[in-house]
């Protein structure tokens, strides 16, 4: 078969029509599996957010905040009158009682793996009861990071 031919040339045209359906249609799997992944990603965020009586927070091993919902946001304003950041750690916003209270819970997760703590602060002369679940994550190597 020759290319200069009238059926070479339709053969390389279809080959080329061939190659680029092929391309077109990789790209666009590529770009609906990002688009899927996205939506993934704003319903686990937006999980997080409708938990309106959960605070949900996650620190580092030197309690930094790393994650707040809009919960813990609400909570820790409503009781300390101060909305943290993240990147800041814990200790600048709650007492020193609660903080002490705070690293044991830490410490008992990331020895146990997990740690749930009911623990009843005083807070303005009142009881503040305080139901709290401690999950350390851990990443590919099974280090631990951060903890929620």
């Amino acid at each position: 078969m020759e290319i200069t031919s009238g059926s070479g040339i339709k053969m390389i045209y279809f080959l080329l029509a061939v190659v680029l359906l092929f391309l077109f249609f990789g790209i666009k799997r590529i770009f609906i599996l990002f688009e899927k992944y996205e939506n993934e990603s704003a319903l686990f965020q937006d999980s997080f957010e409708v938990l309106e009586n959960v605070s949900l927070y996650i620190v580092d091993l030197d309690f930094n905040y790393l994650y707040m919902n809009r919960s813990n946001s609400k909570d820790m304003y409503e009781l300390y009158k101060t909305r943290p950041k993240i990147g800041e750690n814990v200790a600048k916003y709650i007492g020193k009682d609660h903080m002490e209270i705070f690293k044991d819970n830490i410490k008992a997760a990331v020895s146990a793996g997990f740690y749930t703590s009911k623990d009843i602060l005083k807070f303005e002369g009142n009881d503040l009861y305080m139901y709290t679940t401690y999950s350390p994550v851990r990443n590919s190597k099974g280090e631990m990071s951060p903890l929620i």
